[in-house]
């Protein structure tokens, strides 16, 4: 769906990419995450046909953004981090005025004009002035002319900005939902929690550079470290412990064992269970799981050259 090969882009005096390249599969959802300056923004705009690259080739859906943006443009939907309204609209006027500039038909505008309000709970604003909305209202707006032509391809600059906790929510399903139908969508955001909730790849940037592209399944939300306290010192743990591949002991100290397990929370139910049933003497169970923030501190902390490598090679 989306091919980028050996992507640079300067700014004066600045290299904000430095020749990056990666695929995107259709039908992901994929994060950009990095500290601000990392190029995130850059990548977006680039992706969006709204900025020349330096030299190499973006395309999406075997368009080229170079060659031709503006049908580019009619299979892309694009919420900058900074964007303008038209205050002096209506929320009505202001979708059905991306609908016609989106070349939807008169025939249908009405539907999708109101279904795509409804998508963003901006149903009940539909009378209201833009210049009177709130910083989380005005949000919803923007990505509702980034989505109202149902494009192929979503990119979305810190699209939780300014939302509040049930907006990010009915964002987070919006953007499940959208992804159902058949989007490839990717994110920047600074919200990891919210970003791995959705998403299902993830590249890391660093001053211009990709330090890590994995899918997200690699972070394996089944593998997870377990920390038991007993009551007493154990000697001799592996007399409790079922046999089973998930199971790995990481470390034992006085009365706290450390493991490393990989399984469903069906498996982990049946290793508490097992553990009880031996007379291991429990008094705490905590259950630590993998996250993209982990993952993220641990590569933009490390000097390890960055990677170019197919995003999906890892898989």
């Amino acid at each position: 769906m989306i091919e980028v090969d050996s992507l640079i882009v300067d700014y004066p005096g600045h290299r904000a990419i430095k020749n990056i390249s990666f695929n995107i599969k259709a039908g992901t959802v994929t994060s950009i995450v990095g500290p601000n300056g990392a190029g995130k923004t850059t990548l977006l705009m680039c992706l969006a046909a709204l900025m020349r690259p330096l030299s190499g080739t973006i395309k999406i859906n075997g368009i080229d953004t170079v060659k031709d943006p503006r049908k580019c443009h009619r299979n892309v939907g694009y919420l900058p981090d900074f964007f303008g309204l038209y205050d002096a609209m209506t929320v009505e006027q202001y979708i059905k005025y991306f609908a016609f500039a989106r070349g939807i038909t008169s025939d249908n505008i009405d539907g999708i004009v109101k279904d795509t309000a409804e998508k963003l709970n901006l149903i009940n604003k539909f009378d209201q002035n833009i210049s009177t909305l709130s910083r989380g209202m005005r949000q919803r707006l923007a990505i509702a002319q980034a989505i109202i032509h149902t494009p192929r391809v979503l990119l979305l600059d810190e699209p939780s900005s300014g939302l509040d906790p049930d907006a990010r929510h009915s964002l987070s399903n919006l953007l499940k939902e959208l992804n159902k139908k058949g989007a490839t969508i990717l994110v920047s955001s600074h919200i990891l929690a919210e970003l791995q909730d959705y998403s299902t790849d993830v590249i890391i940037l660093r001053k211009g550079e990709i330090v890590e592209k994995k899918v997200l399944h690699q972070f394996n939300p089944e593998k997870r470290r377990i920390i038991i306290k007993t009551t007493t010192t154990v000697d001799n743990i592996s007399s409790y412990l079922p046999q089973s591949a998930n199971i790995a002991v990481a470390k034992i100290k006085d009365n706290i064992i450390t493991i490393d397990f990989t399984g469903t929370e069906q498996d982990q139910y049946e290793l508490l269970k097992d553990l009880i049933n031996r007379d291991l003497n429990i008094c705490e169970y905590t259950v630590e799981k993998s996250t993209l923030q982990d993952e993220y501190l641990k590569h933009t902390k490390s000097k390890d050259k960055p990677i170019n490598e197919d995003i999906r090679q890892t898989a």
